[in-house]
Formats: C-alpha cells, structure tokens, sequence
C-alpha cells in the first residue's frame, strides 16, 4: 500500500473587516496491491489444493484532487461562510489473473453553507448545509469470493458507484461560561442518491450470495442532543442521544426486498477525581439499528477506567477494562423475497489496557487561547466536499 497527500491552503484577512478569503488544494493519492490465494483440502490426498477459481491479484488505484473556495464574514453577531469545492476523482481496479480493468473519472462540485448567530445567555442558532461523497472502498469493490461456509458466500462489486448527499442541519446550543452546564440539539434532515447496500440472495442451488449493489435513494430525517453537567469541581456527568431514519426508494430493477432502515444509540459518561492524584472514569454505549433487508443489531458496552497522576503532573498511568462484566450478544436477522436468514453470536472477550503517558508540555500556563465549543462549525475545510474514503 502506498500513499501521497499533498495540502496547500492559503488564507487572506480583507483590511478594514471582519472578513476572510481562503483558498487550497488536496490530493490524496493511493496504490494498493492484495493476494489472494484459496485452498481447499483434499481428502485423499490429505493436502491443501489450490483453487484457482478463488484466487486472485488485484491492484486498487485511488485519485483524488480538489480545491475549495470559501468566504468567512461577521455581521455583528451573526456569521456566515460560504464556499465551493471541486473535486476529480479517478479509480482503477485491475485484476491480474482474471484480466478485467475496470476505471472510472469523475468530477463533483459540492456548494457548502454555514449561518452562525449569537444569542442572549451565551446561546447559539446554527445552521448549515453541505454536499458529500461517500466513495466505495477497497472491500466493498473487490469481487474475491470469501466463503463463509459451503452456504454462504460474499463479493465486492467492481462497478459500485459513489454515493452523493446532500445535508441540511439546524442547532441550539448553550454553554455556560463557568463550564457548569453545555447543552447542544440538532436537526438533521438530507437526501442520498446511488445508495449502495450489501444485499443477500438465494441462488437456485439455495447459497446466500451476498454483494453491494446501488439499489436506492433515499431520504434521511433524525437529530441528537447533548448534554453536560459539572456541579462539582471534581464530578463531570455528559449524555448524548441520536436517532435516525431512513426511507428508500427503489432506483434498480433487482428483485430486492428492502425496508427502511433506523437506528438509535447513546452514551453516557461520569468522571470523578478523587483526589489531585487519583481520577475515575465510568462510560456506557448502547447501539442499536436496522438496515433494508431487516438486518438488525443491538449493543450494549461499558467500561471504567482509573488513571494515577504521579507528583508533577507529567507522568501518568491508565488502566481500563472494556466490557469486564459483560458478555455481548447479537442477533441479525435478513429477510427476502424467498428466504429468512438469522445470525447468532456470542463475544466472550474482555479487554484491558494498562498504559504509561508522560507529557512535555507545561501544565497550568494560560496561552490565551479560547475554543468555541458547540457551535457546529466545521473546522475542516473538506468536510463540504470529498476526500471522504
């Protein structure tokens, strides 16, 4: 695997204002080269064959190159960014063995908008809208079978084409100046076109084939909300929920049973400090989603972790243990039009890391610099366009 990134941004204040230009170019460029090699075991020759069938070089080339636009400016208490992004995009997948190439090139231009105004009691309404790429990658391109058993089969799709969104969001947040309470909620509402989804069939032999496919556009509605709370110098508590939804519309002539899709989660998290020295942190995540073909998956995970500052605040240790308690289970379910396919799993793992971090830097000298915290800026410059893998 190899890898070129080239950035080059330029910035230009307007004397007199409030106002910024700024300019730049990225280009990442990506070669990457896989084996693949499958063998089946012969019985009566007790040995390990070669299945050329299943086996297979490729090599996956991936181009990107953009340059953006944009104009920042203040109003009093309001400001507002404006810009455009261009984008070419070249890719090419060659397979050795099997003599197929297959390339593509393509431009995009991605408009992005961002609209800030300062309310009373340190409150901010937000809103912005954004266009993005979500480029198919290296797994989801590569037709190599992977047999998961006899019954059981998955491929990628060489001619997957990108996916292309458009995002509207609009935000409250407040957050106190002493750090005692923040508080932050979204809207997000956009459209996607050329989704592609691993989709599973039967074949007539009564093998699940599983590949990608873009099969669907579709409509997005959801939101989240965040909050935090730090009553006490040493107690911090923070909440975060998410919902979203998604409604598709059929765009290929597949027979594909598919559903629309939701999914909702959240975290929560409790930080106590003992002592100068001693520090306690608590964390909980819960998952759980549906995708087309009725495809679901539920999670619950935990995990507490202590950390000991040694005199001087330089040196620390961390220990954190992962899921000690708890054993995961999902349960997938597919469903098409001639076959319900259920998935059962159970994890065992419990991890724990025990780590030593020593830090260089001077602790307690105030450089000034203040950091806006919740007001759904993106800082990025490539977030209203690609560059996105």
């Amino acid at each position: 695997s190899r890898h070129l990134g080239i950035d080059i941004d330029y910035d230009k204040p307007i004397k007199g204002t409030h106002s910024i230009i700024s300019a730049g170019y990225r280009g990442d460029f990506h070669l990457r080269t896989r084996h693949y090699l499958t063998e089946n075991f012969d019985p009566g020759s007790q040995a390990y064959i070669n299945d050329d069938t299943a086996s297979n070089n490729i090599q996956y080339l991936d181009n990107v190159q953009g340059a953006y636009l944009d104009f920042t400016s203040y109003i009093k208490d309001f400001r507002y960014r404006l810009g455009l992004r261009a984008e070419q995009t070249e890719t090419s997948f060659n397979l050795y063995d099997g003599g197929s190439d297959y390339h593509h090139t393509y431009i995009n231009l991605f408009p992005f908008v961002s609209l800030d105004q300062q309310l009373k009691d340190h409150s901010r309404l937000h809103f912005s809208y954004h266009m993005r790429i979500d480029r198919p990658g290296l797994s989801e391109l590569n037709p190599y079978i992977y047999y998961n058993d006899p019954y059981n089969i998955s491929y990628g799709n060489p001619s997957l084409k990108p996916s292309v969104t458009n995002d509207f969001q609009l935000g409250f947040s407040r957050f106190l100046p002493d750090g005692k309470f923040g508080f932050d909620a979204r809207l997000r509402y956009s459209h996607q076109g050329d989704i592609s989804k691993q989709i599973t069939e039967v074949n007539s032999k009564g093998i699940a084939e599983a590949t990608y496919k873009n099969i669907a556009a579709g409509n997005s509605y959801g939101g989240h909300i965040y909050i935090g709370y730090h009553p006490l110098q040493s107690l911090n508590i923070s909440l975060f929920a998410y919902d979203n939804n998604t409604a598709y519309q059929l765009t290929d002539t597949f027979n594909v049973l598919l559903h629309n899709s939701s999914s909702i989660g959240g975290n929560a998290n409790i930080n106590y400090d003992f002592s100068k020295s001693v520090s306690a942190e608590v964390s909980l995540n819960y998952d759980k989603a549906t995708t087309g073909q009725g495809v679901g998956y539920e999670s619950f995970r935990h995990s507490v972790a202590v950390r000991y500052t040694f005199p001087g605040n330089k040196l620390s240790l961390n220990l954190r243990a992962i899921d000690p308690f708890h054993q995961s289970n999902n349960t997938n379910e597919s469903i098409g039009n001639n076959f319900i396919i259920d998935t059962h799993t159970n994890n065992k793992s419990r991890h724990f890391s025990l780590s030593l971090s020593y830090r260089f830097d001077r602790i307690g000298k105030n450089n000034g610099d203040k950091q806006e915290v919740g007001n759904g800026e993106e800082h990025n410059r490539y977030n209203g366009g690609g560059c996105q893998h």
